[in-house]
């Protein structure tokens, strides 16, 4: 092939080239935040169950916290059920991801766990609950990341303290709720006995009388005089109920 025939085959071979229409790449699904009420919440104590293994053996340590997870399982049902709500655990700790027009019924829910644990596993919880970006994967494992998950972490772990669920400032007055009471040191917290007197058909009498059955009573009074002389920070948790406690007449010490 000469000179002038190869110059014009690789014309025609460049237009040919040119005309074929090369479709766009497909665009890349990016995940984006979503703003949702979001909840941290964990059982105060376990850690030092886990660490004694001399008493309290793996099994022991998954049956506790299978329990724990059939608590939010149950009460999150309904949510459930209508994609309203996702929930993920973490060794003894939970985080739920809901929608804001859910929350109210995130209020009880929270109140209702509270209450399970403290009845049939005599053991506090201390959680918070505020609002704000986060993104939740579907597939199994699941990742939570965003900034509304680490201020929920954190308002659990610096300022929240005692066994209570403290919510943001600019949620409770959207809450509306007559159990989400203000503490001394300002904060909102879900009043789950308050909620458990107001919500399941309780009086004062009766609730103590449950409260006794179920050894709560000399649960909390042990627990506290055990640490009052040797750890005076665990010792307040247990102070803190104690004295909401006696604030509805329930006596504990």
């Amino acid at each position: 092939m000469d000179k002038e025939n190869i110059s014009a085959f690789l014309e025609k071979a460049y237009k040919k080239e040119r005309s074929i229409k090369i479709p766009p790449s497909p665009a890349i699904s990016r995940r984006q935040y979503d703003e949702k009420l979001v909840a941290w919440f964990d059982v105060l104590g376990m850690k030092n169950i886990i660490r004694n293994y001399k008493d309290y053996d793996a099994e022991d340590i998954f049956s506790k916290m299978g329990k724990f997870q059939n608590y939010v399982r149950n009460s999150c049902e309904g949510l459930e059920k209508d994609g309203r709500i996702k929930y993920m655990q973490i060794s003894d700790g939970f985080i739920l991801v809901s929608d804001f027009d859910c929350l109210r019924t995130i209020c009880k829910i929270l109140c209702q766990i509270q209450w399970k644990i403290l009845l049939n596993d005599r053991m506090l919880l201390r959680g918070a609950l505020t609002s704000g970006k986060i993104s939740i994967t579907d597939d199994e494992p699941k990742l939570i990341i965003g900034p509304a998950f680490i201020e929920a972490f954190s308002m659990e772990s610096e300022i929240a303290i005692f066994p209570r669920i403290i919510i943001a400032h600019d949620l409770y007055r959207e809450a509306k709720l007559d159990f989400l009471i203000e503490d001394s040191d300002h904060f909102y917290f879900l009043d789950f006995i308050d909620y458990v007197i107001k919500n399941e058909n309780y009086n004062i009498k009766q609730l103590t009388r449950t409260l006794k059955t179920n050894s709560v009573i000399d649960y909390l009074k042990n627990e506290y005089n055990n640490y009052i002389e040797k750890d005076k920070k665990i010792a307040q948790k247990y102070g803190w109920l104690i004295e909401k406690l006696s604030a509805k007449q329930i006596k504990v010490l």
